[in-house]
């Protein structure tokens, strides 16, 4: 997924649901402070997996426009069998013109002999 393809709607959507999920589990512990510094421990490692995903985002962003570049400087190459076919019907072609030619050789010189 290129990451102009971002849907803020989808992540606002994951956010909530992290909440939640986070909140629920966090309503399970008694001690006050325990369950904030567990939910601030949580918040951290979502932030910074956000942010690490959004590096890795970019990086591939850049991979695929080298792709892109790289695809665009590479020759394309001919199917063999075609191009195989290709060349008999050149060596046909030039050996029937090989021919007539041959034959009009020998009519001029059949007529440079007769004069």
């Amino acid at each position: 997924m290129r990451y102009a393809d971002y849907d803020e709607q989808v992540f606002m959507k994951h956010l909530a649901q992290k909440d939640a999920e986070l909140m629920a589990e966090a309503k399970r512990i008694d001690d006050p402070l325990l369950r904030d510094v567990m939910y601030n421990m949580a918040q951290i490692v979502a932030h910074f997996a956000d942010v690490e995903d959004e590096n890795v985002l970019e990086a591939s962003n850049r991979l695929e426009d080298e792709v892109v570049g790289l695809r665009e400087n590479i020759p394309i190459v001919d199917d063999p069998e075609e191009k195989l076919q290709k060349l008999e019907d050149e060596v046909s072609r030039l050996e029937r013109q090989n021919r007539n030619l041959a034959n009009r050789l020998e009519k001029l010189e059949n007529k440079l002999t007769n004069v």
